[in-house]
Formats: structure tokens, C-alpha cells, sequence
């Protein structure tokens, strides 16, 4: 994802996506508050390490890339139409991420179809 031609993008939501396409699990979970929550088909995953542990499972069996194709910033509620390639049955899909930033991390992420 090349997120350095949006600039309205936040730091963290660059941070986020940089991470995620490297699938370093570790600094993608650190972009998330303490508390923060993970929502996606699969359910509800809160906490840092719970995350981490998610997106662990996600990079081993789908081995995910993503690409934005739109999106709807603003400083504390991010919305994205992303695309996600991967090692799985109708790849590539379009999902909606919906990211909600408090102090510079993200507090929650909604992924859906």
C-alpha cells in the first residue's frame, strides 16, 4: 500500500498498514492502544497481546497484502475501502477497515465485507 500519498492519513494508520504488508505482527499490534480492539469475521480480540496473537494467525495462514482504493479521513475516525490479496478462496476481496484513534493509536478497527 503505498500510504504516503495520503497525507490525511493518520501517522498510526500508515504505521499500521506498513506493518501489516511487511506481516511484522509485533509493530502492527503496537499501533493499537493497550485496550484497543480488533474486529473482524473471525470476532472480537481485545488487548495488544490478543491482537498480536490474531494477526499472527492471519499473516500465517492467508499471508494478506493489502491496497487501498478509497478513503474517508479525518483526524480520530478513519474509513477505508481496502484490498486484500492473499492465499485464500477469492482473492483479491474489497473490506471495509473503519479505524478509531485516540491519543495517536488505534483504540478500535472494524473489518468488514
Amino acid at each position: 500500500m503505498t500510504t504516503g500519498q495520503i497525507p490525511r492519513l493518520p501517522a498510526v494508520v500508515k504505521r499500521y498498514f506498513e506493518a501489516s504488508n511487511r506481516r511484522d505482527a509485533a509493530a502492527t499490534a503496537a499501533c493499537f492502544a493497550t485496550d484497543g480492539v480488533l474486529e473482524d469475521q473471525f470476532g472480537q480480540h481485545v488487548g495488544r497481546a490478543e491482537i498480536e496473537k490474531r494477526i499472527i494467525e492471519i499473516n500465517r495462514r492467508f499471508r494478506p497484502a493489502f491496497a487501498l482504493l478509497r478513503d474517508q479521513a479525518a483526524e480520530e475516525d478513519v474509513g477505508l475501502v481496502v484490498s486484500v490479496s492473499g492465499d485464500f478462496p477469492g482473492s483479491p476481496v474489497q473490506l471495509d477497515f473503519h479505524f478509531r484513534i485516540r491519543c495517536r493509536k488505534i483504540a478500535a478497527l472494524t473489518i468488514e465485507r
